[in-house]
Parts: C-alpha cells; structure tokens; sequence
C-alpha cells in the first residue's frame, strides 16, 4: 500500500464519517489522496445521511437552483413510484473544471446517489468528476465504475443497461474518462463496495476546460436504469 493510501486510512479512521473514502481517481493521481482525505477529515463528516430509496412517507420540496444538483423538477415536492423524492432523482448541476488543486476538488465532483456535490452531505462519494473537459467516474480503489457516451440521446429515451465494450474507450484505453461534449448525454454505472446504480447526465452547456453544466437522472433499481419520467 502506497504513502498516500495509508494517509487516507488514518485520516478517514479518524473521522466520524459514515461512507468509505472516495476521492482522487486513485490510479492517475495517488499522492493526491492522502491530501484530500485530510481536508475532509477537517470538516468533521459527523453527520449521517440515510438514502430514501422505497419510503413512501418521504416528500421534499425541489425548487432548488439547480446549481447544487437539486432538482428543477417543476413537480414540486413529488416523488417516483417508490416514494423517492424527485430531488435525489432528477436536477440540473454545473461543475466547474478541476484544476489540479485538493482545495478546488470538491466544487468538481458530483453524487447522483445524494443529489448533490456539497461534501458536508457526500462524505467525498462523489460518482462523477469534470476535469480538463473529460469526465471520470473511477474515483476508488476497488471501483469499477464505467461511463460512455450515448451521443445525442434525449434522457428519456436512454437505455436500461448497456455492454460497455460495444463503446469507444477514452484516452487511457478504458472507460473511466469520457470526453463532454454538449448535447450528449452519457450513462454512468457506479460499482464499488458502497454504491451500485445506474444513472445519467446530458451536457446542456459546456465551456470546454472551464465549465460543464449538466441535467441528470438516476434510477431506483441498482441493475438497471429506470429513468424517473415522472420527475422529468
């Protein structure tokens, strides 16, 4: 085990956060990771954030900004079949690019699975990040997350599940970093010992390196992408 992931350890052991660490993407940047897990050691992470998939008692008012990923849903306080609120569902979030430095690195990193890139309420499990206009979704050591691009699919429209290998790869030969390129959408599975979903992002705006401002969904069942029309 390198420096930097036996920092993470300690840092994370003395925390009180309720979610393993996730941050850099471990494989490119390793002596980074010791660093961030220390600045999220410092804000505490002593609260505990329970996912409301299934309870059907839950609503929540979604008239966020959409500039922490809630939802803009003009359905108000509704929720999918299961009684999810909308807001962990359905938003519009805008990222701007990492630019190398651990201070910065939070603003970047989104959660479908909470709703949100405040890293008070993910505990650093972010399933996306934007960085010199790619996307990166590898963001642990046993993470086996994928992305790929569906091209100019409307999010309805997006498939249930789908063969990763049938997609181009990105520039290390894999599909852990996908270009963004606007008016596409892209489909994310999340896998790692925490999280299993499915969701996806449309780019509606981009400024290349500067910027990317996303509308995403995410399903309820953990094998397959069941879009939440009813948030949309």
């Amino acid at each position: 085990m390198s420096f930097s992931l036996l920092s993470a350890s300690s840092a994370l052991a003395s925390s009180r956060c309720t979610r393993t660490f996730r941050g850099f993407p471990v494989p490119r940047t390793p002596l980074l990771v010791g660093v961030l897990a220390l600045s999220g050691a410092a804000l505490g992470c002593d609260s505990t954030i329970d996912v409301v998939d299934g309870d059907s008692s839950s609503t929540f008012d979604d008239g966020g900004s959409g500039d922490d990923g809630s939802s803009t849903s003009p359905t108000g306080g509704s929720t999918d079949p299961y009684g999810t609120p909308c807001r962990y569902l359905h938003g519009t979030v805008t990222l701007p690019a990492w630019n190398g430095d651990a201070d910065t690195y939070p603003d970047s990193v989104f959660s479908f699975e909470y709703g949100s890139k405040d890293l008070a309420i993910v505990h650093n499990d972010g399933d996306i990040l934007y960085s010199e206009n790619e996307f990166t979704v590898n963001m642990v050591v046993d993470d086996t997350s994928f992305i790929v691009d569906l091209g100019d699919v409307p999010l309805v429209d997006v498939p249930e599940t789908i063969d990763p290998s049938l997609y181009p790869t990105g520039r290390f030969g894999d599909h852990d970093y996908v270009g963004a390129v606007v008016d596409h959408t892209f489909i994310i599975r999340t896998i790692d010992s925490e999280t299993r979903q499915w969701a996806a992002a449309r780019v509606i705006q981009l400024s290349p390196g500067a910027s990317v401002t996303i509308e995403w969904v995410r399903g309820t069942d953990p094998e397959k992408l069941s879009v939440p029309t009813e948030c949309l």
